[in-house]
């Protein structure tokens, strides 16, 4: 498994998207991680969403630095963006490592 940040990779589009994070398994599905502030969630969660279609990301993760709206996570995880609550970076880099 690998864990790359700050990585581009490119979709059916044509066009380049940048990831906070990008792992990649040994079978070389790709799951797309983006670290935002609570307070733009929703923008970025659909952007994540977009991004990780158009790469063929076997999953989108969302990491909220704050706990947001229940109605919000619900709704976000409805359209396959999971969102994960971290307070610091260190918990960030357990959670990364796990």
């Amino acid at each position: 498994m690998r864990l790359l940040r700050n990585y581009s990779l490119e979709g059916l589009s044509g066009i380049s998207h940048m990831f906070d994070f990008v792992l990649i398994d040994k079978e070389e599905r790709t799951i797309v991680i983006d670290v935002v502030s609570s307070q733009e969630v929703v923008e970025r969660a659909l952007s994540l969403k977009v991004r990780g279609y158009d790469v063929g990301a076997s999953g989108c993760f969302l990491i909220v630095d704050k706990d947001i709206d229940y109605e919000v996570k619900e709704l976000l995880n409805s359209i396959g963006v999971i969102i994960i609550n971290i307070n610091r970076l260190d918990d960030l880099a357990d959670f990364l490592r796990d």
